[in-house]
C-alpha cells in the first residue's frame, strides 16, 4: 500500500468513532471491549508515540476529566491503582481537566478512581498501555451531585440499550 492510499475500517454496529489526526500522533484503535454495553459513557481512547530512547520499556497515561455536559473538571483527585499494590500514584486534574501519569511500568492491570466534591466518584478500569506510547483517555466523565448528597445508590446513570 503506497503512502497516498488509505483504508477505512467500519466500526462495529452501535459504535461511532470520530478522529482528529495530527502529524505527531500515531493512532491505534483497539475496538476490543468487554464493556461496550456499560452504563457509563466510554471516553475516547488513543495512543501517542513517546520520544524514542529511554522510555522504550515504559508507558504513559493521561486524559481529561469532564462533567456530564462535556465541560472540563479542574481540581479532581485522580488516583491510579493496581491489584497487586493498591494505590500507585495520585495527581489532581489541572486547568482544562487534564491529568497525567508519566513513566508507568508495563504488565500491571491499572485502573483510575476520580473524586471531587460535588460529584459522584468515577472509576475507569481495563486501561490499555503499550510500551513506548502514551495512552490517552479523553472525556472521563463525572456526574454532578449536591455536596453531602453523593450517595452512589441514588446515582442517575444513563441507560444504554444493547440489543
Amino acid at each position: 500500500m503506497g503512502p497516498a492510499e488509505s483504508v477505512t475500517i467500519p466500526p462495529p454496529p452501535g459504535l461511532s468513532v470520530e478522529l482528529d489526526i495530527h502529524e505527531d500522533v500515531t493512532l491505534l484503535l483497539p475496538i476490543e471491549s468487554d464493556d461496550l454495553c456499560s452504563q457509563t459513557p466510554i471516553p475516547s481512547h488513543y495512543f501517542r508515540l513517546l520520544d524514542s530512547g529511554e522510555r522504550k520499556n515504559l508507558a504513559g497515561l493521561s486524559g481529561t476529566v469532564v462533567n456530564e455536559h462535556g465541560d472540563p473538571v479542574d481540581g479532581a483527585d485522580v488516583t491510579l491503582f493496581t491489584p497487586a499494590v493498591g494505590r500507585v500514584a495520585a495527581t489532581r486534574s489541572r486547568r482544562g481537566g487534564s491529568f497525567s501519569f508519566p513513566q508507568l511500568k508495563l504488565g500491571n492491570n491499572y485502573w483510575l478512581q476520580i473524586t471531587k466534591d460535588g460529584y459522584f466518584a468515577g472509576e475507569l478500569g481495563h486501561l490499555k498501555l503499550l510500551s513506548g506510547y502514551e495512552s490517552l483517555y479523553q472525556g472521563v466523565q463525572l456526574q454532578a451531585c449536591q455536596p453531602g448528597h453523593c450517595d452512589p445508590s441514588v446515582r442517575e446513570l444513563p441507560v444504554i440499550r444493547c440489543e
